[in-house]
């Protein structure tokens, strides 16, 4: 018996080298490439002597077939390799949200959270957006704010990256109209958070408790 090797995982990893439009241009050309020699009369009879007469038909047909599979595998890999940051809400340090009257009798509301966010990459990730997913139709005062500590810096700044392979508290502030929910209840929000790749995390059912406006927390009759 002989022991043969085939270099399948060194081969996927040249491919990941290459650009994915690459990989996607070739695949589309060997597709466009294969329904031309179908539909045409003149290519039928032609066959490859070299290769035991096989038609350049099928030829055509298994190239396209294998960089369509080798496409879909490399898109995949790179969607992996790209979501690399992790997101854990920490609504027990400091996050509530509460209701403000304004001089026109009109009510505003914040939310003030905390998410920990870890790097498993090994560089640093910056987080460029964030959104309020749920509720639905918020009309914001001002754009959602964050902020993340940065080491050998005392402030907080939205400048400041996730580090490689390290932890950070991002601290997160919005401030919409009207009220998002009964006085006194807590709400259950949905946020985004776009990194520099364009990846968007969400981080769904994020309880927030309510505080009121003498800074401590209103006791939530028992149902």
């Amino acid at each position: 018996m002989f022991d043969i090797e085939i270099p399948i995982p060194k081969f996927m990893s040249e491919l990941k080298s290459f650009p994915t439009w690459i990989l996607d241009g070739f695949a589309i050309t060997l597709w466009i490439a294969f329904f031309i020699v179908l539909f045409t009369p003149g290519f039928k009879s032609i066959r490859i002597e070299s290769l035991s007469n096989v038609s350049i038909r099928f030829l055509f047909l298994i190239s396209a077939i294998l960089f369509t599979i080798f496409a879909v595998l490399i898109h995949m890999e790179v969607a992996k390799t790209r979501r690399v940051l992790r997101f854990i809400p920490i609504t027990q340090q400091g996050s509530f949200w509460a209701i403000s009257k304004q001089t026109d009798n009109s009510f505003t509301s914040q939310i003030s959270t905390t998410i920990q966010a870890s790097n498993n990459s090994d560089y640093p990730l910056q987080i460029i957006k964030v959104r309020l997913i749920k509720p639905k139709n918020v009309e914001f005062i001002l754009p959602p704010d964050h902020s993340l500590p940065s080491d050998g810096s005392p402030y907080y700044s939205s400048e400041h990256p996730v580090p490689p392979q390290g932890t950070v508290p991002v601290d997160i502030f919005l401030i919409t109209r009207g009220k998002l929910a009964a006085q006194g209840q807590p709400i259950r929000i949905t946020i985004g958070i776009t990194d520099q790749h364009g990846e968007e995390y969400k981080i769904k059912n994020i309880i927030i408790k309510f505080k009121s406006a003498d800074n401590s927390e209103k006791a939530i009759p028992a149902s």
